[in-house]
């Protein structure tokens, strides 16, 4: 069996996609019998170091002093990558992260490389030509590039170069938390009157390129009802706009929930609402958790992977990003027409169990794995 490395900034228990995504791969290498090491930074000092996880993954954490241009800054990330990389089978790297970007590729290129590319880098203006500079290296010492969708290249300036090397590798979930929830119609109703009656749903950080403001502005001269799960930087700039536009009585803010809750909250919902506006959105997992649930999701056409998860018309609908005016009919659309919600939810469901159950997509993946490593 092959010693398969994990490179990332962060991994579970920090909350986030690409954790989520690397923490799927780094399990389903280990049960298929490959030894399996994550390298990753910690915020917390006193949790650095080495421990193995229940499924038998060695996730090595190192301390970080701090955050610059969001990347953490770790000293000892070039030696633990030399150490690491030497005696690697396969790394798995997850772009976008420069600093181990610029690390790899001051050392030799190790035996197999494998990127799973996230995103680009949008926020950071005056890093971004340099990143890209050195994104495009790397990428060139690629044996292959995971994109999640036909649609990434296109939108990608590092991507569209090496379209050769290009695989495409949707992201996955594990449904059997929600088909346990499904159908317990008490359990739903129950949701329903902890948060105040019929409401749709939306879920993630409160940062810019999510879009809240813009759902803010839609519910805003309606009778609808949000719940938002979620922390982060405009939590008080949200929570003025929503009084200033007068629905502060409508958008419940929730904060952060337990993932039981959160699942619950899915059920519950009538839809989810996934309103953001850049490429920093470049797939968007809670997609596969509405849809798991067997809720539809009104998304955005956005040049990433969000527009190709849920498919307009068929598991929800797909607006233009920025536009609260259309983004309040199609939230009226599904608020309103409890057919239509039905025959989207359905599509949901049909989605995920043919394109990204987890048990399909990791099959997947691990064939990827053995033909990689076998040339």
């Amino acid at each position: 069996m092959a010693h398969i490395v994990h490179v990332l900034k962060w991994y579970p228990p920090s909350i986030g996609g690409i954790e989520k995504v690397a923490e799927f791969c780094a399990d389903a290498a280990r049960s298929a019998g490959h030894d399996v090491t994550v390298l990753v930074c910690e915020k917390d000092s006193e949790k650095a170091g080495r421990s193995v996880t229940p499924t038998g993954v060695m996730v090595e954490r190192l301390r970080s002093l701090g955050i610059l241009f969001s990347m953490p800054v770790a000293p000892g990330l070039p030696f633990a990558l030399w150490r690491l990389m030497r005696k690697a089978d396969l790394v798995h790297f997850h772009e976008p992260y420069p600093a181990a970007t610029l690390s790899m590729l001051l050392m030799p290129k190790p035996r197999r490389l494998v990127i799973t590319w996230h995103g680009d880098i949008l926020r950071q203006k005056r890093l971004k030509p340099y990143a890209e500079w050195l994104q495009d290296k790397l990428a060139r010492r690629a044996d292959a590039i995971l994109a999640t969708s036909e649609r990434m290249p296109a939108g990608s300036p590092v991507l569209g170069r090496h379209t050769d090397r290009i695989r495409i590798m949707p992201f996955m979930i594990d449904t059997t938390p929600f088909d346990v929830l499904r159908g317990q119609t008490d359990r739903i109703a129950a949701t329903r009157k902890r948060w105040g009656g019929r409401f749709a749903f939306a879920c993630g950080r409160l940062i810019p390129y999510k879009g809240y403001e813009v759902l803010i502005d839609a519910v805003s001269g309606t009778d609808l009802r949000v719940v938002i799960v979620g922390e982060g930087p405009l939590r008080e700039s949200l929570l003025a706009q929503a009084k200033e536009r007068g629905v502060a009585d409508q958008i419940v803010f929730a904060g952060a929930v337990d993932d039981e809750t959160v699942r619950d909250l899915y059920c519950g919902c009538e839809f989810l609402v996934f309103p953001s506006v850049t490429q920093g959105e470049a797939f968007g997992l809670v997609q596969l958790e509405a849809m798991a649930a067997g809720r539809p999701v009104i998304n955005t056409w956005l040049m990433t992977s969000v527009p190709t998860v849920s498919l307009d018309g068929v598991s929800g609908l797909t607006v233009e990003p920025r536009d609260p005016v259309v983004l309040r009919e199609a939230m009226l659309k599904l608020w309103n027409d409890t057919e239509l919600r039905e025959r989207l939810g359905a599509g949901a469901l049909t989605r995920i169990r043919k394109v990204f159950e987890r048990s399909r997509v990791l099959g997947k993946l691990l064939a990827f794995y053995d033909d990689i490593l076998a040339t």
